[in-house]
């Protein structure tokens, strides 16, 4: 690894993929509302074009892995950025239902490449430098996205139409990335663990997968349902019920930015075992005595625990010799992915079937699978071929 990339500027790089990435992100979803408005489209017709953003990221999640192995992760990243904020602004042109999809649909797929190839690239940095930084990349991430929607909020209020507030963020995000996304580590494409284990499934990918799956549809789940449960349930304000969500936000933001050092304090099957535990016991306290004080608490307290799961997962998953690393961590977000997209629609047709609060008993009981699942998380030697890349004391 020695000579691979210059360490600061390889971490400042993918720190920078991140906060791009989010950035984008949370710029199409603070602005939902207009774009729905100025197409005059109902709720159902809206669910339509979010569905095809839902099928470009499942699409992308395996398109990003392939392609990555092929000509390099480094180069997805760099070219993935600027398209992705090409398509942000096309977002906000199209004039039907229609084409607004086939938008959203190629939206998925290039935010889905792009997220596989900077937490692959994250990998590289993070075995590079020797010490856990995969929590504090997803951090990044985490921040960017509370910015980008802060922006949308005052673009909003400001009566900024979603035209102009994309396109002004489309060439500052991709002319304010691209010097620093030219460091990113440089790697022969397709390049195999030291194992030299061909890619493809294995019961230690399943298992990590089906983690990320529980953690993305929990997550999930908080987005879209939090602010509503603590509403309907506990007869809160609009604006105090919104508060769980910020509570659910800002414990991820905070256990991400604390979770590096967590890791390499106390290990990768600790602290995920600990924190799922934590995010485990706020669910249930939201659920058990619905109020305002027990939702904000208890969505405050599932971010907290959440916050470090994924990227301890990621992290495991790309130095388990389990394949190329793209094809690694493409697989493990497919199935990722896959929670966080079906997560919403399960809680709301189960919802539909015996209340919101009987349907958030699922996110209950994966969160409880991911307490028992943590231990799949070992480095030890024989874990199923997971093994340590950095000392598990070392501070970050």
């Amino acid at each position: 690894m020695a000579g691979l990339l210059d360490r600061h500027g390889g971490r400042v790089a993918v720190a920078t993929a991140f906060l791009a990435h989010s950035l984008i992100t949370a710029s199409w979803a603070s602005r939902i509302p207009a774009i729905k408005h100025s197409l005059d489209l109902s709720d159902g017709q809206l669910g339509v074009a979010l569905f095809g953003m839902a099928a470009g990221t499942l699409i992308g999640g395996r398109a990003g892995g392939v392609l990555a192995t092929r000509v390099g992760a480094r180069l997805v990243v760099r070219a993935g950025i600027p398209a992705f904020a090409g398509v942000l602004v096309v977002a906000a042109l199209v004039g039907s239902l229609a084409a607004l999809t086939a938008t959203m649909l190629v939206f998925g797929v290039v935010a889905a490449m792009v997220d596989v190839s900077m937490n692959a690239e994250a990998v590289v940095v993070e075995r590079a430098a020797a010490r856990p930084l995969m929590s504090g990349f997803h951090g990044m991430w985490s921040l960017g996205l509370l910015g980008g929607a802060i922006v949308g909020v005052l673009a909003a209020a400001a009566g900024a139409r979603p035209a102009l507030q994309f396109a002004v963020a489309a060439v500052l995000i991709a002319a304010g990335s691209a010097p620093m996304l030219a460091r990113l580590p440089r790697r022969t494409p397709a390049r195999r663990t030291a194992a030299g284990a061909p890619d493809g499934w294995s019961l230690p990918l399943v298992v990590l997968g089906l983690i990320a799956f529980g953690s993305f549809l929990s997550e999930g789940s908080a987005l879209d349902w939090s602010a509503v449960y603590i509403h309907d349930e506990a007869g809160a304000t609009p604006a105090v019920a919104a508060a769980g969500f910020a509570g659910f936000s800002l414990g991820m933001v905070a256990a991400r930015f604390a979770g590096d050092r967590a890791v390499a304090a106390f290990g990768p099957v600790r602290l995920v075992g600990v924190s799922a535990t934590v995010a485990l016991g706020g669910l249930v306290l939201a659920l058990a005595a619905p109020s305002a004080a027990t939702g904000i608490v208890g969505f405050t307290l599932l971010g907290l625990g959440l916050g470090p799961v994924i990227p301890t997962v990621v992290s495991a998953a790309g130095n388990a010799g389990l394949g190329t690393l793209e094809g690694v961590v493409s697989r493990l977000f497919i199935v990722g992915y896959f929670g966080g997209v079906s997560g919403p629609a399960i809680i709301g047709f189960a919802s539909s079937q015996v209340g919101l609060r009987a349907a958030l008993l699922i996110p209950v009981c994966l969160v409880a699978g991911i307490v028992l699942g943590s231990g799949q998380l070992s480095s030890g030697a024989g874990a199923h071929g997971v093994r340590r890349t950095f000392p598990a004391g070392r501070p970050s």
